[in-house]
């Protein structure tokens, strides 16, 4: 197994806009823009896009004489004989990325709106399209005038500060169980390959044998995301020195997003939070904002909220065919009843 240890240590004008069409292509027609509006998150990024559908990406584009200030980048799939357009793996989120320009808000906002109805407008008829929204969309009246539904879900976000200011932030109990986490052994840095064996031995020890969040083509990305300094793969070891728990963050100029995380079901429950801890701490000393990746029960929301920060609301917009939510409903049916099967042998 190959690591990299590190010491753990609790610390004491206005824009004129014109309407222009452009075709759906199978990679996209304008160059990495890093940081920019039309990249506002890493997830935006092409060589992010290329790595986890390995170029096998659409993106509805627009543009303003020869400058692009639209697109918005979708997978594009057939699935039971239907067609999804819908969030790569390993891509909790995209959406529209816009440059409207510095007006007025009223003006800005008129150019998001009528950009984004441009890019829905590009969209091929598909059973179902699905897509979590970045957080510098302020609406979804677009998709609603489009006919898609919109649901509110929420993220965590720990914004950046001195660590002896962060550290004062978390709850007294969650620092405890930092501490004596921090005590079993160190955190390392892990390869790409340990860290989906671990991952996929954690789904079955507690009796899932199907893994809905990626497939095992997803460690060229992986490997990507830490070549380019993009992402970190981190571990846990316990008194003995094995890995018993692991995250795996992906960061932009301005956030580091939580992307995965698994423990061994017999570890140590503070192992994830040490982590995290770990993660947040490099996140602000980066100056970035640490991005839980979404709140999506009771106990995750309790669970976030000892790390201090503010909870955020984040859009979901989807839709679907009758026909598509009825295969779909049967064929997470069947997927369950197997992984059930498959832990009872």
């Amino acid at each position: 197994m190959s690591t990299r240890s590190f010491d753990f240590a609790a610390p004491s004008g206005r824009q004129r806009w014109t309407d222009s069409r452009a075709t759906i292509t199978s990679t996209p027609p304008i160059p990495e823009l890093a940081g920019s509006r039309l990249t506002p998150t890493v997830f935006h990024e092409r060589w992010w896009l290329d790595a986890v559908t390995g170029g096998d990406y659409r993106e509805a584009s627009v543009r303003s004489g020869n400058k692009v200030i639209g697109r918005l980048p979708y997978q594009y799939r057939r699935y039971a004989g239907m067609t999804e357009c819908i969030l790569p793996q390993l891509t909790p989120l995209l959406g529209p990325a816009i440059d409207d320009g510095d007006g007025r808000e009223t003006v800005r906002r008129q150019i998001q709106r009528t950009v984004t109805l441009d890019l829905l407008d590009q969209i091929p008829t598909c059973s179902r399209f699905r897509q979590r929204l970045h957080g510098g969309i302020p609406d979804t009246l677009a998709f609603l005038e489009r006919g898609f539904r919109t649901e509110t879900e929420f993220t965590h976000l720990i914004a950046p500060a001195p660590v002896d200011q962060l550290w004062k932030n978390v709850r007294d109990t969650t620092r405890r169980v930092i501490r004596r986490a921090g005590d079993q052994g160190r955190i390392v840095d892990l390869d790409p390959g340990d860290f989906t064996r671990l991952y996929i031995a954690n789904l079955r020890g507690r009796g899932k044998s199907y893994n809905y969040m990626w497939q095992s083509s997803i460690q060229p990305a992986l490997r990507d995301a830490i070549d380019r300094d993009r992402g970190r793969l981190l571990g846990a070891e316990d008194a003995t020195g094995k890995i018993v728990a692991a995250i795996f963050t992906l960061c932009d100029d301005r956030v580091t997003h939580l992307v995965l995380t698994t423990r061994s079901p017999d570890s140590h429950s503070g192992q994830i939070s040490k982590l995290i801890w770990q993660a947040m701490k490099s996140s602000a000393e980066q100056g970035r904002t640490f991005d839980f990746g979404g709140v999506n029960t009771a106990g995750s929301a309790f669970f976030y909220a000892n790390f201090g920060g503010l909870t955020q609301p984040r859009y979901l917009v989807h839709k679907e065919t009758s026909v598509f939510n009825l295969l779909d409903f049967s064929r997470r049916k069947l997927l369950s009843l197997r992984g059930r099967m498959a832990a009872l042998i």
